[in-house]
């Protein structure tokens, strides 16, 4: 198919790891767009959840609290503290 000879790769790095992506099939603009929608949300998650930077889980790890956590970080703890009671304590 002529289509899947438009290859777009990208790599970067996030979450303490080399990450590369690749996507098939569509055009150049739209790849570009892609990646710099994939490099946002990296960012963004990163800014939340990292633990080699500053974050709001570093900051609430560091303070022992967290004034205004986002719906995100609220969100990861609920299943946090699920997967905690589910496996008896293990995680």
């Amino acid at each position: 198919r002529a289509e899947a000879a438009n290859i777009a790769d990208w790599q970067g790095t996030g979450f303490g790891a080399a990450l590369s992506l690749r996507l098939i099939g569509g055009d150049a603009l739209r790849a570009r767009r892609a990646f710099r929608r994939v490099e946002a949300e990296i960012a963004r998650i990163e800014s939340l959840f990292s633990l080699h930077r500053d974050s709001a889980l570093t900051r609430l790890n560091r303070d022992g609290w967290l004034g205004w956590p986002s719906a995100d970080l609220l969100g990861l703890m609920a299943l946090c503290g699920r997967v905690h009671a589910a496996t008896g304590g293990a995680f």
